[in-house]
Formats: C-alpha cells, sequence, structure tokens
C-alpha cells in the first residue's frame, strides 16, 4: 500500500473523502426536505387577507366560486374553487366550502348561500281589497335572508289587488340583478250573498225562484237563481223553499225562504155570459165575450155544452158553460140560446146606419146615450100585444114595424147601445105584477149605472139616467095613483150596484 502525498495510506484517504461526499449528500438531503416542508406549510398554513360575500340567489340559478369573493384591492390574486362540486341547491341556507388560493398559498373555508324559492302563483280574491304588494312577498322564504344584502325590486309596480280581474297576471321581478317572473292567480271563490223573502201566494200560483230572494249581490256575474227542489204550490200551508244562487265562476250559496200556499175553497166564476141571439144555419161565436177566474183572479180555460142546440131550427134552447179549476172546484152557468129566423147582421147593420145619423165624433157617451134614448122615444110606438122572445127579433120588430111592447123597447136599446159601444144590459121587474116590465141598465164614460128605460110610462119621470131612488120613488107614485105593484122592483143581487 503506496502513501499519500501527505503521508496518509492511499486507501484511508479514498475514505475520508467518501464519508464527507456521503456528509454533504445528506445535509443537502435534509435541506431539501425541510425546504419542501417548510413550503408546504408556507402554502397550506400561511394566511393572506380574504373578504367573502353572502350570496341570495334564485333557486336553480347557478353559482360559481368566484361569485363568494369580493373585487377588492387586498384580494388581487385571490382565487377560489369548490372544495366538492356544487350540485343544484334546493332552497334554503347553505354553508359553501371552498379553497382560496394566492400563488403558492391555499387555505379551505366556507361561504354562506342563501337560495330563495320563487312564488310560481300568489292567489287573491277577486274584487277584495288588500295590502299593497311588497317584492319580498314573491319570495316563498324571503324570511332565512332577513339579515343578508340583497336587493329585489319590482320591474313594473303591480296595480293594487282589487283592480285585477279575474285571471292570471304575470309579475317581473329582479333579485340581485336576475329577472323572474311570478304570477297573480285572481279568483272568485266567494259566493253570491242575499237575502230570503217569505212569499205568500193563491193555491196553484206559478212561482219562480226569483220571487224569494232580494238584494243579490256578488263581484261576478250570476249564472242562475234556481229552486234547489220546486215547491209544491198545491199543498195548502207553510213550507221552507230553498234557493240556490250561483255565478259563473261556480260559487254557489243556498237561502231558505218561506211559502205560504193559501187554500182554496171557493169556486171559480164565469163572466159575461147572456142570452145568445142566432140566425138558424149561422154559426154561433160562444166563447166571444165570456172568461172564467178562479178564486184568486186567475184566468181559467173553460167549456161549453150546446149540444141541446138545433142550430138549424129556429127556437129556444139552452146551452152550459162549466169550468173546474185546479183544486176540483167546479163552476156552471146554463144561457139561453135563440136561434131566429131573422139575421142578427142585417140588424147590426141598420142600426148602424141609424147611429152614423145620430153620433157624431166628440160626442160623450152620455150624449150618446141621450140621442139613443130620444130616437127610441121618437121612432117607436107602444103596442102591449106586439113581442118577441129574443133580442135580435125584438129589435127587428121596432126596426121593421116601430111598434111594440116594452121587451121590442129594451131590446132596440140593448143592440143601439152595444153597437155605439156603450155599456149596458137588460134588467127586468121581479113577479108580483100581472105584467112583466123590462127596461135597460147604461154605465155610460164609467160614470156608474143608471136606469135607462125607453118604453113610455110613467110620464112625470126622465127615464133617461135615473137612480135607484129615483126608481123607487116611481114605483112608490105608481102604487099610490093605480095600485100596480113592483113597477121597477128588481132582485139587487142579479145585477150591479145601481147609483143612488
Amino acid at each position: 500500500m503506496g502513501k499519500s502525498i501527505d503521508g496518509f495510506p492511499k486507501g484511508k484517504l479514498k475514505s475520508r473523502r467518501g464519508k464527507a461526499i456521503l456528509i454533504s449528500a445528506l445535509s443537502a438531503t435534509l435541506l431539501v426536505a425541510a425546504l419542501g416542508a417548510w413550503v408546504y406549510w408556507w402554502t397550506t398554513h400561511a394566511t393572506f387577507d380574504y373578504s367573502l360575500r353572502t350570496l341570495v340567489v334564485l333557486e336553480g340559478e347557478r353559482v360559481y366560486p368566484g361569485d363568494f369573493l369580493y373585487t377588492a384591492e387586498h384580494m388581487e390574486g385571490v382565487t377560489a374553487d369548490f372544495i366538492a362540486p356544487l350540485e343544484e341547491v334546493r332552497a334554503g341556507r347553505h354553508e359553501v366550502p371552498l379553497t382560496l388560493a394566492r400563488g403558492w398559498r391555499t387555505l379551505e373555508t366556507a361561504a354562506a348561500l342563501y337560495v330563495l324559492e320563487p312564488v310560481e302563483y300568489m292567489r287573491i280574491e277577486f274584487a277584495t281589497a288588500g295590502p299593497a304588494f311588497e317584492p319580498a312577498d314573491f319570495l316563498r322564504n324571503a324570511a332565512i335572508a332577513e339579515m343578508a344584502h340583497y336587493d329585489i325590486r319590482f320591474i313594473v309596480a303591480p296595480l293594487p289587488p282589487e283592480k285585477y280581474q279575474v285571471g292570471l297576471i304575470p309579475v317581473m321581478l329582479e333579485l340581485n340583478g336576475s329577472v323572474f317572473q311570478s304570477m297573480l292567480h285572481v279568483e272568485d271563490r266567494t259566493p253570491p250573498t242575499a237575502t230570503p223573502v217569505g212569499r205568500t201566494i193563491p193555491m196553484g200560483e206559478e212561482v219562480v225562484p226569483g220571487y224569494f230572494v232580494a238584494d243579490i249581490h256578488d263581484a261576478s256575474p250570476i249564472a242562475s237563481v234556481a229552486f234547489v227542489s220546486e215547491p209544491d204550490v198545491f199543498a195548502a200551508g207553510e213550507q221552507a223553499v230553498d234557493i240556490a244562487i250561483e255565478d259563473v265562476f261556480g260559487n254557489q250559496g243556498i237561502f231558505r225562504a218561506l211559502l205560504t200556499v193559501l187554500p182554496n175553497e171557493i169556486p171559480p166564476v164565469i163572466l159575461g155570459t147572456r142570452t145568445i141571439e142566432s140566425m138558424f144555419g149561422t154559426p154561433i161565436m160562444y166563447r166571444q165575450g165570456v172568461s172564467a177566474y178562479d178564486a184568486f183572479g186567475r184566468s181559467l180555460d173553460f167549456s161549453v155544452d150546446n149540444s141541446g142546440v138545433d142550430h138549424n131550427v129556429a127556437g129556444r134552447y139552452y146551452a152550459t158553460y162549466w169550468v173546474e179549476d185546479c183544486c176540483g172546484l167546479r163552476a156552471e152557468v146554463e144561457v139561453v140560446v135563440h136561434i131566429v129566423s131573422i139575421d142578427p147582421q142585417y140588424v147590426r147593420e141598420r142600426v148602424d146606419v141609424i147611429l152614423e145619423g145620430l153620433l157624431s165624433e166628440g160626442m160623450t157617451q152620455v150624449e150618446q146615450a141621450r140621442a139613443i134614448f130620444n130616437w127610441v122615444t121618437r121612432n117607436v110606438s107602444y103596442s102591449g100585444a106586439i113581442g118577441r122572445e129574443s133580442v135580435y127579433e125584438g129589435a127587428f120588430q121596432a126596426l121593421q114595424h116601430r111598434r111594440g111592447n116594452c121587451f121590442v123597447y129594451a131590446a132596440i136599446s140593448e143592440v143601439m147601445l152595444t153597437r155605439a159601444g156603450i155599456q149596458n144590459m137588460s134588467i127586468a121587474r121581479i113577479p108580483g105584477n100581472r105584467t112583466n116590465h123590462r127596461w135597460n141598465l147604461i154605465n155610460p164614460d164609467g160614470l156608474g149605472w143608471y136606469h135607462f128605460d125607453t118604453a113610455g110610462a110613467p110620464v112625470w119621470l126622465d127615464r133617461f139616467m135615473f137612480t135607484s131612488s129615483q126608481a123607487r120613488d116611481a114605483t112608490e107614485r105608481v102604487i099610490r095613483a093605480t095600485g100596480q105593484m113592483n113597477y121597477y122592483t128588481y132582485d139587487p143581487d142579479l145585477y150591479p150596484d145601481i147609483t143612488q
């Protein structure tokens, strides 16, 4: 083994150098490890200035990590990233884990996220006043973000609630720069109101639902007013009646009223029947001028039994009018039917010619009746032996022969008064005198009923339009003068009230 220049052996010298190199390598390794540890600590534990903001967003809105960073000078170079992917976040408050980085330095933190849910539909009642809308009214969970700063406003301010019509009304809003739409669903869910009204009706009278309610009110148009069930108008007494009132949106109110049905024990009446005169072989208008009514004044349909009348043979016959009301009560009236050999139309035409010369335009019915009275008394003479059984036969006798008994006078007067349009009827003396007497009643211009006698006696009485008291006085004078009884005595139950 040789020696080194320094006097050491060469083998030993190599060994020392190797150790030095190994020590240097180990030292370098330790230095790199320490430096790496320091760098790791620096990048993971060394703090830097940062500020995070609380986000308030709409449900479904996309959120990015950088949205949580303020744009401030001390935040320059700071970046953010989600520690875990941020999936679609439901409405509510959330803590969002973040990694912030500036250069090689990073740190972990968390930021607050409020997700607010828009109101898809806000239901309000039609035509009902309410408080003014606020933007936060259109967020379901606005209260959770009360401590967070956010800006929500209407893009176009809505009207007051009571100003909208029924239907869907869009409302546009903006939350922190994000526009969203909600809808006002204006509904009418309020039923109509009304006041029930009790009614009293005659038995059988038709009723309609509207009779039983008053003061109907609803914000929307009324679609129907109907009975819940039909009342029984033939059941005497009291019964409850339910009325359903419904508006066009299907809101319904039920109102109960009381119906009183009056019992009916009074039979119907038939009016306008009179002795019928018709020339043989001609049709008869049995129903003309005739009417029937029940006890409550309601018109009824009536029937006529004329099976016993031979229209082709002159003579005296009878026909029966009959009617039955809704309660089964019946009334009958029998009338005389004269089938005559003279033509009533011929008599009417001759009378019309006479009236044309007697009457003039502008005359009152009293003046017309006076003209008829004067014509009959001046143109027909009395003959006690000549009379006829029917009105038109008597009138024909007066026109053709200008003489006849009291029946003839009353007959021609009746035809002339009727053709002139003056209300009249025939009246007869009650039995008890040796002769019958017939005269007329008239009601000109609606002044009331008066006696009207063209037959000629007694001579001291003005027999044009005399009163019932004057008729009694005349009867008493006749009794004193001649002993003749009942001259103007009649059955008052058969005639209307005669002027006193």
